[in-house]
């Protein structure tokens, strides 16, 4: 890749001046359709990290959902397995407060 950009900078500043050519900014360009081409080293190392932080964090966040519904399940099936050996009747269909209610009453 040829790189045109202090040419081109300095056209700009310079030679470009009174002029109606339109000029293609290929480093705007590169800067905003190539990610971390114009990024120091420390701003890459920051985003890498930013990176497995946020990786790390979602994996977290899936554990903890799974383990949440594993826990409403257990709780759910705890509650209508208590209420349908005492009301069979009342507790089929029951809205959760309902089936709350039933269960702590049995």
């Amino acid at each position: 890749m040829v790189k045109f950009g202090r040419h081109l900078q300095f056209f700009l500043e310079n030679d470009h001046k009174g002029s109606d050519l339109y000029i293609v900014d290929y480093n705007q360009i590169r800067d905003e359709h190539i990610p971390n081409s114009n990024k120091s080293e420390q701003e890459q190392k920051a985003n890498s990290e930013e990176k497995i932080f946020i990786e790390q964090w979602n994996a977290a966040l899936n554990r903890a959902t799974v383990d949440f519904q594993r826990a409403m399940n257990k709780n759910w099936s705890t509650v209508f397995d208590g209420i349908s050996k005492s009301n069979p009747i009342e507790s089929r269909g029951a809205l959760p407060d309902d089936a709350f209610r039933f269960y702590i009453q049995s």
